[in-house]
């Protein structure tokens, strides 16, 4: 005989990669009134068995934004953390500039070639899309880099592409 729908739904929610679909076949299996505790060994169970990157779809699917922001403060790579940037809602924006930001110009010390330079410049005009009332906070960011660039250590490759893009 095979597995109940519900299980099936879970084993194929988190096979691999967190699957939605299924994620949501496998919760509206749980009645309502038990499903704080499942989300609790949930949690708790693949927490013990997986990287933070694995929770994350999880959390931004239930709309965890306090437990995903703390999950992505351990993020190194930035092209995961510019996945969730649009995701958040807006009064995230501050906490998610806190993180984005120092990782941004780590990658941008990192770079060493005019196509990273580009990267990263076409990152900090997406930046002023995302968060339109930041203005000010993103503009001191990019004015600070430029002038430490513009000083030895130079890298005039750097301001070149920046200032191909307006920045």
């Amino acid at each position: 005989m095979g597995k109940p729908i519900g299980k099936l739904a879970r084993e194929l929610a988190f096979d691999r990669r967190f699957n939605p679909e299924y994620y949501c076949l496998w919760k509206q299996s749980i009645p309502a009134q038990e499903w704080a505790e499942e989300w609790k060994k949930l949690l708790a169970s693949l927490a013990k068995q997986h990287s933070e990157e694995y929770l994350q779809p999880l959390l931004l699917e239930e709309k965890q934004f306090d437990l995903l922001l703390e999950s992505l403060r351990k993020a190194k790579f930035i092209v995961h953390l510019e996945y969730y940037l649009s995701r958040f809602p807006p009064q995230y924006s501050d906490a998610l500039l806190d993180i984005y930001l120092p990782l941004l110009a780590q990658w941008v010390q990192h770079g060493n070639k005019r196509s990273d330079h580009k990267e990263n410049g076409k990152r900090i005009q997406s930046l002023y899309q995302l968060f339109p009332h930041h203005q000010a906070r993103i503009r001191a960011f990019t004015d600070n880099l430029k002038a430490r660039y513009s000083q030895k250590p130079r890298r005039p490759a750097l301001l070149e592409e920046w200032a191909a893009l307006g920045l």
